[in-house]
């Protein structure tokens, strides 16, 4: 089984747009690979990043989504994330490209799981107002 290689893939998306980094735009090579080291990680799950390097594919395509978009709205350019979120949004990635390998066979639209997969990440980096008012009643916000 092969593996993505994280300098090509690297060399894809970080001088592009973040959109380069969305499952709809990604070389079907590249989707297959990503798939691949999402299924791994899966059987591998493990608490450190260096045990299980797999993972780095798909923190960058992850931060190559959610970094620009932090920066344009808060100026912020880190965002922090538990290895139980990382682990959340290994599974959701893992989700959208598969859905997007199966698009691209049925030849359908993905369009609708792009825009799901957009929407999941703004909720990630800007909580719900109901989270929001919850944080402020209720002491610190809440961690992710």
């Amino acid at each position: 089984m092969a593996y993505t290689d994280f300098d090509d893939l690297t060399n894809l998306t970080t001088d592009a747009t973040p959109e380069s980094a969305l499952p709809c735009n990604l070389a079907d090579d590249v989707l297959q690979l990503i798939s691949n080291d999402l299924k791994q990680v899966a059987l591998c799950r493990t608490t450190t990043l260096d045990a299980y390097p797999r993972r780095t594919n798909t923190i960058h395509l992850l931060s190559q989504l959610i970094l620009p978009k932090l920066k344009h709205i808060t100026g912020e350019e880190k965002y922090e994330m538990s290895w139980e979120r990382i682990d959340h949004w290994m599974e959701r990635f893992q989700y959208y490209v598969e859905r997007e390998i199966l698009s691209r066979a049925n030849e359908t639209s993905s369009r609708a799981d792009t825009e799901q997969l957009l929407a999941e990440l703004e909720e990630e980096v800007f909580p719900s107002p109901y989270e929001a008012l919850l944080a402020a009643t209720t002491g610190p916000k809440l961690s992710r």
